[in-house]
């Protein structure tokens, strides 16, 4: 396929070594553009914490497709000591279940993740959603 393609997209620079070298692939095919999210215009974040009803917190976060190998629950498990020694901490958990999991598996890391935040009784200092609209 790479031989009638003008051009291969990756998204990483490791990708195109991958490429060239288990491949045979010539550097001059691969275009990288990088994975990321698009630029937005910054917002003072005490408005955003007022917009969300968060004022007064100090807030830890992770966003995007959920999945086991975020480790998310090694926050989780942290967050008692941390919340010791900062009681306004929020841990907010945004995304959605990533599409090859809930095909997998269904929902059972977040269900777990839900399980896990009932347990270590955090349920006042975690949001989980799938879009974050408090």
């Amino acid at each position: 396929m790479s031989k009638v393609a003008d051009s291969l997209i990756v998204m990483t620079q490791s990708s195109t070594n991958i490429l060239i070298k288990d491949y045979n692939i010539k550097k001059s095919k691969i275009r990288v553009i990088p994975h990321g999210t698009h630029l937005v215009k910054h917002v003072d974040r005490d408005i955003l914490k007022v917009k969300y009803g968060l004022q007064g917190k100090s807030i830890l976060s992770t966003f995007g497709f959920l999945g086991s190998g975020k480790s998310i629950e090694t926050t989780l498990d942290a967050l008692p000591s941390i919340i010791s020694v900062v009681p306004e901490t929020m841990f907010l958990i945004i995304g959605k279940t990533h599409p090859s999991t809930i095909k997998r598996e269904g929902e059972i890391y977040r269900d777990f993740l839900k399980a896990k935040v009932d347990k270590l009784h955090l349920n006042d200092h975690v949001i989980l959603s799938m879009h974050f609209c408090h």
